[in-house]
């Protein structure tokens, strides 16, 4: 039931984008990866996110960040795919730096090894974020942490831990390249 209400809304939400990206003067694509391995707790982790944007002006764009998460601790493997439409507002820009504001509902739906079922998590808020423009057509972006409201299942999702307030832990902190077009 859960997963058919994340894809009616992946659906709903790209067709939706896709009229805006085929007319669109700017539209960016880019993602964002990593890799993480304790040897000594016997814990990984491994995330990879695709995301695509369409500016509305020179301030604001909207966009989708779709990914795959990965994490296994003392033999116990988590894997999920999230979904996270934002619209962002680029508030200060000054030469190659901007700092930018994303107001985001996030979607993840997670299969957890050795627990019954799968856990849908929900989060709603901003995401603070900063991008140096390395060319004309490529950029570098930071997602400097989360303020808002997260749910789950579980006390821990892919999106983060369940509850309200402000996170601006190295879990929150996402790196990516982009290109526009």
């Amino acid at each position: 039931m859960k997963r058919k209400l994340l894809l009616s809304v992946a659906i709903a939400i790209i067709s939706v984008l896709t009229p805006a990206i085929a007319d669109a003067q700017v539209v960016t694509i880019g993602g964002s990866a990593s890799y993480w391995r304790n040897y000594k707790d016997d814990h990984t982790t491994f995330s990879i996110a695709f995301d695509a944007n369409h500016g509305l002006s020179e301030r604001w764009l909207i966009g989708l960040n779709a990914g795959f998460k990965l994490n296994r601790e003392d033999g116990v493997s988590a894997h999920a795919l999230t979904l996270n439409p934002y619209l962002r507002y680029v508030y200060f820009t000054h030469g190659i730096l901007s700092l930018y504001m994303d107001g985001t509902v996030g979607f993840a739906n997670e299969h957890i090894k050795d627990h019954s079922g799968n856990a849908f998590g929900l989060e709603a808020g901003l995401k603070p974020g900063i991008s140096v423009r390395i060319t004309d057509r490529a950029w570098f972006a930071a997602g400097l942490g989360f303020i808002g409201y997260r749910h789950s299942k579980y006390a821990e999702s892919a999106l983060g831990d369940r509850g309200f307030g402000v996170d601006f832990s190295s879990t929150s902190v996402s790196f990516g390249f982009y290109y526009a077009f």
